[in-house]
């Protein structure tokens, strides 16, 4: 357990790093109100974990990004939500180009016409 006493914690965290274990876990009990205290054993617990894992997992994202997924639901909900949206840009696209060569056409067969007529 954790709290906000920083001789307490290096103890617990020395007594960890004394037995290697294949599970460890720490619970959070530190007083929200002395913040410096708690910056301090935040530190700690940092260089704690860097010394039990120096080397990054593999599987882990590096240190300048970020998993914007918690669940596997989201994430496929953002690539369905990605892809219509998609869809419906080439479509739209597509409608325009549609309009625009349609619109030409018309322009140019009214054209001639208008000059077979008065020419």
């Amino acid at each position: 357990m954790l709290n906000s006493n920083i001789s307490e914690v290096v103890g617990h965290l020395d007594e960890i790093r004394r037995g290697t274990k294949k599970f460890v876990c720490l619970n959070d009990n530190m007083d929200e109100t002395k913040y410096s205290e708690n910056e301090l054993i935040r530190a700690v617990l940092y260089d704690f974990y860097l010394s039990l894992f120096p080397k990054p997992s593999r599987f882990e994202l590096p240190s300048d990004f970020r998993n914007r997924f918690l669940y596997l639901d989201e994430l496929s909900r953002w690539k369905t939500y990605h892809f219509k949206l998609k869809l419906c840009t080439y479509l739209c696209i597509g409608v325009l180009c549609y309009l625009t060569y349609c619109n030409l056409l018309k322009r140019r067969f009214l054209y001639r016409l208008f000059n077979k007529l008065f020419y």
